[in-house]
């Protein structure tokens, strides 16, 4: 495990944090820049952003960007989720040199070639997504009366250099990349950009062709700094993570309804959010069974004792401790995050960016450990009693 050397902000650039690692054969940065809250036009704009970020800049051509991002065996990452838009680079140690140049001359001079923007737009509609994947993210995005214009203006105003949030790990030198970012990010300003107002919000998918509904109770966003986080992570841990869970318990085993069933922190604009998302087959009332569903569970947590709360502070140790596969924390894409160098480097920048402090996994179990079973269950129930039913049909 490697942990925090160095925090600091550049001026009023980036903030940009050090996690070296002498052990490691590879350098991983991660550049995190929030999103506001997008319509459904802005989501459009955001997935075409990140699709065409690795298609050249002004210094490297997408052939170029290509061979220098895949030396380490992975290509150039970006991605999008409801509060930021990430970039992944990772190169082999001794490239740190040309990881900074590639990754501010994508930060700051993006080429987002008409053709590239044009290709992005017919392309994605049509892309195809895994169910849970279409659970994960339902929204859909309105890509026509696009121009170019919409995605610079994104570009600039997302990459702003006082908004970004830069982690690297892995093999480099202590304080070398605080001096060569800072060196590299000189006199770099934050853009004029007109005042933002989203579109319209972006409407949830319904329906899908494939046989198999899935089924969402969503809470009510919170505060990334709520201080009842603990609580609230820690219910969501109880509730569907792992087979000694309660939606595993009542939704599959009892009810017999469902195949899959997890509980995911989802980022959010806002905040966050805890869903708890399940697979069944095509029913004709899904929203009935999801309401039986929460019923269900809300009755499960009345049942909870001191073995329910031994449990899942055992399961909360595994995930923020030891990085075991079964996390609810979803906050960087399709997949919970684990323990590779990519995620460690990717959990630092995110917190930092969500919350303003670095994330401190052996604090935040410290704080579950002190938490009373009554508690708990209180933190339960107010999420499953205000959870919003969301259903995606499949056909039968």
């Amino acid at each position: 495990m490697i942990a925090l050397l160095a925090c600091a902000a550049i001026g009023a650039g980036p903030r940009i944090l050090e996690l070296p690692d002498a052990t490691e054969d590879r350098i991983v940065i991660q550049a995190l820049a929030p999103l506001p809250e997008l319509g459904d036009r802005e989501l459009a704009h955001a997935r075409i952003l990140a699709e065409v970020l690795s298609e050249g800049t002004d210094d490297y051509s997408a052939a170029t960007i290509r061979r220098f991002s895949s030396m380490a065996g992975q290509r150039l990452r970006s991605t999008v989720m409801p509060d930021h838009i990430r970039v992944q680079l990772v190169v082999p140690k001794g490239q740190f040199a040309t990881a900074v140049s590639l990754i501010d001359s994508i930060l700051r001079r993006a080429s987002l070639a008409e053709e590239a923007i044009v290709a992005a737009q017919k392309a994605l509609p049509y892309r195809f997504n895994s169910y849970w994947r279409e659970a994960l993210d339902p929204w859909v995005a309105e890509y026509g009366r696009l121009r170019r214009e919409d995605i610079v203006s994104l570009y600039k105003r997302a990459f702003a250099p006082d908004k970004l949030t830069i982690a690297v790990a892995g093999a480099f030198v202590p304080g070398e990349a605080q001096a060569v970012l800072a060196a590299r990010f000189e006199g770099w300003t934050a853009p004029r950009l007109p005042s933002y107002r989203p579109s319209r919000p972006p409407k949830p998918l319904f329906s899908r062709t494939r046989s198999v509904t899935t089924i969402e109770l969503s809470s009510q966003v919170f505060a990334a700094n709520d201080p009842q986080f603990p609580q609230k992570l820690m219910a969501a841990i109880a509730l569907g993570t792992g087979k000694a869970s309660s939606a595993w318990r009542v939704w599959r085993d009892a009810m017999g309804a469902t195949y899959r069933q997890e509980a995911v922190l989802w980022p959010d604009a806002k905040g966050f959010k805890i869903r708890l998302l399940a697979a069944t087959l095509p029913v004709d009332e899904p929203e009935k069974l999801g309401e039986s569903m929460r019923k269900g569970l809300i009755e499960d947590v009345d049942k909870w004792n001191f073995e329910t709360l031994e449990r899942t502070l055992g399961m909360a140790e595994g995930v923020l401790l030891n990085s075991i596969p079964l996390s609810p924390l979803y906050l960087g894409g399709s997949m919970p995050l684990g323990d590779s160098l990519e995620d460690r480097a990717f959990m630092a920048a995110y917190w930092l960016m969500k919350t303003g402090k670095t994330f401190d996994a052996p604090s935040l179990h410290a704080e579950m450990r002190q938490i009373p079973l009554e508690d708990l269950q209180k933190a339960a129930r107010e999420l499953l009693e205000s959870s919003v039913i969301a259903v995606i049909s499949g056909s039968k």
